[in-house]
């Protein structure tokens, strides 16, 4: 008999959570994903296996100073509302949160949103997110770089790869 390499095994675990059934990947009483910055191969092909036809809404605010607001709306199409679904966003503070149209109280860990069964739907759901959050300053995401010479030298930019987590919410997985 073969063993899995143990490098292996979460890509093993994330394709058969893929390929599972509906009422297995998607049970009401699957384990919640864990609370911290990370999202586990197996959370994001759970989570690629609920949400499709995923579209975003970005609007940004940059000042020059060390922080940007941003609103976006993110719709998606979501294969059943059984179970909680979370949204990224890294070390925000949520101005507002509306799903469907309905204002909620946002449940937010620093990391990442999550959206109560009872907000979601069956079908195309819309969730608007307004924020505010640092720019980041080391290499990932939304930059404030200026000129101490001149106010008017401020630029904004992105680096080459940014986490969208540090730029705006999002709930794409990795495929």
């Amino acid at each position: 008999m073969k063993t899995c390499h143990p490098r292996l095994m979460p890509l093993a675990i994330a394709t058969a959570l893929a390929f599972a059934s509906p009422s297995f990947a998607h049970a009401a009483n699957a384990p919640a994903r864990a609370e911290n910055a990370f999202l586990s191969q197996a959370d994001a092909a759970a989570r690629s296996a609920r949400v499709s036809g995923v579209d975003y809404l970005l609007d940004f605010t940059l000042t020059g100073k060390e922080t940007f607001s941003g609103t976006t709306t993110l719709t998606f199409d979501l294969k059943d509302a059984d179970s909680p679904l979370t949204v990224d966003l890294d070390k925000a503070t949520i101005k507002s949160l509306t799903v469907n149209g309905k204002t909620v109280t946002p449940r937010y860990n620093g990391w990442f949103i999550t959206l109560a069964p009872h907000d979601l739907a069956r079908g195309r759901n819309t969730v608007v997110v307004a924020y505010e959050r640092p720019h980041s300053t080391n290499g990932e995401g939304l930059h404030r770089r200026s000129t101490p010479s001149t106010a008017a030298s401020t630029r904004i930019r992105t680096s080459n790869r940014p986490p969208r987590t540090r730029c705006s919410p999002c709930s794409t997985s990795p495929t």
